[in-house]
């Protein structure tokens, strides 16, 4: 596949493996993003989706910039296509007032040094490595280097809203169960979980105890070099740093392999490191998430939800994207750049780039919260039990023409009344606590405590409540 930028044609590679270049200006990269190749829809072959990612000089931008895609294939389209989606224009500013949205604070790719020479002297432990399919990069590193791993620091803007770190983690040779890879946040730990040569570790997702939330990407695993007779794993980490962890002007990042064999065998690299700076400028309006789309743009479905976050308001209107004036509605049906939210994932800081909005959860008697997460839930789902859903949060209620089974929830009270709280209207998505680590999102019977932390100065005009126990000590506080 080629894309044509103003006069500028850029081919996209291989799709057999991620794939990044420089070219008149034009900075772009391309991974495999979300599942790994699997069947999605049209004939029975496997299908994967890939994220692209264009970054052109202002010499290209004038009044207007042309985009076209091409693709070349032996084939016909009964065989095998293309198409594309979910397509995202950005302009990055620099505003009157000197508010940058977004700058990029810290780049290395290793390429120019030495094999084997140690950079930067204020980096420790920082030695650089190649092979054929890899080019420089910072390794390799494995049971033998323990606990002497790589530690670098980078000067940020103590004023930014978020720190966004990208990178490559290079999986080599032959991994195998147990072998894990960490990265540190200043004090924050970011476990990507374990490692094999023979599985591709697809998508992952996390966040640490202080707001760090990360995403990991992998492409299909391959011989890349070193060992011929062992696959190799390109895995892009996204990780957002919040301005608590700012203060210093100074993040200092630190990696850790843990494998069970020697670097000759198995081992892990580290590359193309960039840090990037995003800030809220007033009055403009601000898009600058770059995380891969997990799928396929949704359609409805009636599926049980998978599990996320009970709190509500009534509007489905997505959240206007300029920071002052007007009302904005958080309804948790749309993430803070307009898109649905599919399935019931676990929020926290979806709205906060557009919106200065922070979510946090903690759970008492129980209760499930990785990294202080709420979740979400679909209320439009009829869930027939507790194992499968919460029938309490249905809706509409039964007595409304629903399948909400709450006692209160219909139209009219036992004494003849109009209920002023009849769960008559479709709720959409709500925020719950979720009850345990399983598949469905199911509300913890024990409660807890859902934190919502506005950045900027607000009125607060709503707050809609679902399934409220019956003297069952419920509290909202505003603080």
């Amino acid at each position: 596949v080629e894309i044509k930028v103003g006069s500028e044609s850029i081919d996209l590679g291989l799709f057999d493996r991620f794939a990044s270049g420089t070219q008149n200006g034009i900075v772009w990269r391309r991974y495999p993003s979300g599942h790994p190749a699997h069947n999605i829809g049209f004939g029975a072959a496997n299908d994967r989706i890939h994220k692209v990612i264009l970054r052109t000089s202002n010499a290209l931008n004038q009044t207007s910039l042309s985009v076209e895609l091409k693709g070349y294939f032996n084939g016909l389209i009964s065989q095998k296509s293309y198409g594309v989606d979910n397509f995202k224009v950005i302009a990055h500013k620099t505003c009157n007032n000197a508010c940058q949205p977004s700058r990029v604070v810290g780049q290395e790719d290793f390429e120019g040094y030495a094999t084997g020479s140690v950079i930067h002297d204020t980096w420790l432990n920082a030695n650089i490595d190649n092979d054929s399919g890899f080019s420089n990069f910072l390794g390799r590193y494995g049971r033998q280097e323990f606990p002497n791993f790589p530690e670098l620091s980078f000067s940020v803007p103590s004023n930014a809203d978020i720190v966004r770190i990208e990178l490559d983690f290079y999986e080599i040779d032959e991994w195998k169960s147990g072998d894990s890879f960490f990265v540190y946040v200043e004090d924050q730990k970011l476990h990507l979980g374990s490692f094999r040569e023979d599985e591709d570790e697809g998508r992952r997702t996390g966040m640490t105890g202080r707001g760090v939330s990360w995403e990991m990407t992998s492409s299909s695993n391959r011989n890349y070099g070193f060992r011929s007779d062992a696959r190799d794993q390109v895995h892009h980490l996204v990780a957002d740093v919040p301005q608590r962890l700012l203060g210093t002007g100074v993040l200092t990042l630190r990696f850790e392999a843990r494998i069970n064999g020697d670097i000759s065998n198995r081992a892990a690299g580290i590359d193309n490191i960039e840090l990037t700076a995003l800030e809220r400028c007033p009055g403009l309006p601000t898009s600058l998430t770059s995380a891969p789309t997990p799928a396929p743009t949704a359609k409805p479905t009636t599926r049980a939800p998978t599990p996320t976050p009970t709190l509500s308001l009534t509007s489905s209107t997505p959240l206007p994207s300029s920071d002052c004036g007007g009302c904005k509605f958080l309804d948790f049906n749309v993430d803070g750049a307009g898109q649905p939210l599919v399935g019931t994932p676990y929020v926290h800081n979806e709205w906060y780039e557009n919106f200065g909005v922070s979510i946090y959860a903690e759970a008492r008697n129980g209760g499930y919260t990785p990294g202080g997460q709420a979740r979400v839930y679909d209320t439009s789902y009829n869930a027939q039990d507790n194992n499968d859903g919460d029938p309490d949060l249905g809706s509409p209620n039964v007595d409304c023409g629903g399948h909400g089974v709450g006692a209160f929830g219909g139209p009219i009270l036992a004494d003849g009344s109009i209920n002023p709280g009849a769960n008559c209207q479709p709720q959409g998505n709500v925020l719950i606590i979720q009850e345990s680590d399983k598949v469905h999102a199911d509300d913890n019977t024990g409660g807890g405590t859902i934190t919502i932390e506005f950045r900027y100065v607000v009125t607060l005009r709503s707050v809609g409540l679902m399934d409220i126990d019956e003297n069952g000590g419920d509290l909202l506080e505003v603080v």
